[in-house]
Formats: C-alpha cells, sequence, structure tokens
C-alpha cells in the first residue's frame, strides 16, 4: 500500500529585495520551491518586528502557531517567538556567540531538520 506524503508549505520571508531574491534562487535552482516569497518590498517594519512573518503565515494561510522558521540570527528569533511562531535557529560564523535562548531548537546545520523533528514541534 503506497502512502501519501503530506505536503508542507515553504515559504521565504527576506530582508533582501526581490530582484536579487530571484537571482540567488535561480543560480542555485530553488526558484520553483517556495509556494510563498516575503521579501523587502512587501512590509513596512523590518525585524525584529515580526510583520514580514505574520504576512507569510497570511499568505500561506496558515495561523503563525502552526509555522516554524528557520532562523539564523537574534532579530530573526526574536520577529519569529513575536509572531508566535516556533524558530529552528541554525548560527552562522557571524551569528553563532548571539543569544538563541528563546529558539525552541538549535541545530548546527540544516540537514538536521526532516520530517521528524518537524512533527514533533
Amino acid at each position: 500500500m503506497a502512502t501519501e506524503k503530506k505536503k508542507i508549505p515553504l515559504a521565504l520571508t527576506t530582508s533582501s529585495k526581490i530582484e536579487s531574491t530571484m537571482q540567488v534562487l535561480q543560480r542555485a535552482g530553488l526558484e520553483n520551491t517556495f509556494e510563498v516569497i516575503v521579501t523587502y518590498e512587501d512590509y513596512q517594519r523590518r525585524k525584529p518586528d515580526p510583520e514580514s512573518y505574520l504576512l507569510t503565515a497570511k499568505k500561506l494561510n496558515l495561523q503563525p502557531k502552526d509555522c516554524v522558521v528557520i532562523e539564523d540570527s537574534y532579530v530573526g528569533l526574536c520577529a519569529a517567538k513575536s509572531a508566535g511562531m516556533k524558530c529552528i535557529v541554525i548560527p552562522n560564523k557571524y551569528t553563532k556567540d548571539q543569544d538563541f535562548s528563546k529558539a525552541d531548537l538549535i541545530v548546527e546545520t540544516a540537514d538536521k531538520i526532516d520530517i521528524d523533528l518537524l512533527k514533533k514541534m
């Protein structure tokens, strides 16, 4: 018996402009990966304000409590938590010393995140 995979809606929320965002996604072959892309031009208040994440949830037709954000910075973590979302942090070399104590989970690399982990959240 075949099982049907559950579809997880993916969105990208960035403080970059749409033009540069699309260039990066195209170079990486990810231009068709996201159902929703929210960029700098779509919102007024920057992180740590939750506006960008709340707009993303609205465009996905999801409640914030049903969203998991993957972040790499303290201000992004604060924005996600202020929006009422769960947040996984993947620190990078520039942000590794920031305070991520409010994160739901901290992982070293994205390959540590899978469907089973997300279901537990």
